[in-house]
């Protein structure tokens, strides 16, 4: 069941439920603030505000998403538009960035990345190309370690360039 009721002055809802659950779901729209909310279980969990900022347990949210309260993330999926996951957080301690294929490059930061420890490069085994240019690989064969920068050495020719070798 569900029936609209004025709050106040400035104020409208539409509420659902029945009397014996004293409609505990509702939206609510302020005319004054022009912020629409959205009850459950008789409290306000999601506030829209007149410039399109989403509050998850706020009802003022200063970011375009502020969440709120005691959370816990598992996962966070942003999709590219062409079906394929763009970021997740996997399993709640990892972040995975990936395109769909027919991108070049799977992450693009302008400005610096920092870091607060290591950063770890693969162990890539590709030959080199175009697209390698500039690119740093850490790589094992036998009892020897290796860390190579990928260099174009002529008009289409690309090579890994070894930069450190360590023998144990």
């Amino acid at each position: 069941r569900a029936f609209v009721s004025i709050v106040g002055a400035n104020q409208s809802e539409l509420l659902f439920g029945d009397a014996g659950s004293q409609f505990s779901g509702r939206v609510r729209y302020d005319h004054i603030d022009n912020k629409l909310s959205l009850w459950a279980s008789g409290s306000q969990d999601v506030t829209v505000d007149n410039t399109g900022r989403v509050g998850i347990g706020t009802d003022s949210p200063s970011e375009k998403l502020q969440v709120v309260g005691n959370t816990l993330l598992n996962s966070i999926f942003f999709n590219t538009g062409y079906g394929q996951q763009f970021i997740s957080t996997g399993n709640g301690t990892t972040i995975n960035f990936g395109q769909p294929t027919s991108y070049v490059q799977n992450m693009s930061v302008q400005g610096r990345i920092q870091a607060s420890s290591s950063v770890m490069v693969g162990n890539n085994t590709i030959t080199a190309s175009a697209a390698d240019v500039g690119g740093i690989r850490y790589r094992v064969s036998g009892n020897n370690s290796y860390v190579d920068m990928c260099m174009q050495t002529g008009a289409s020719a690309y090579t890994w360039v070894n930069i450190v070798l360590n023998q144990w």
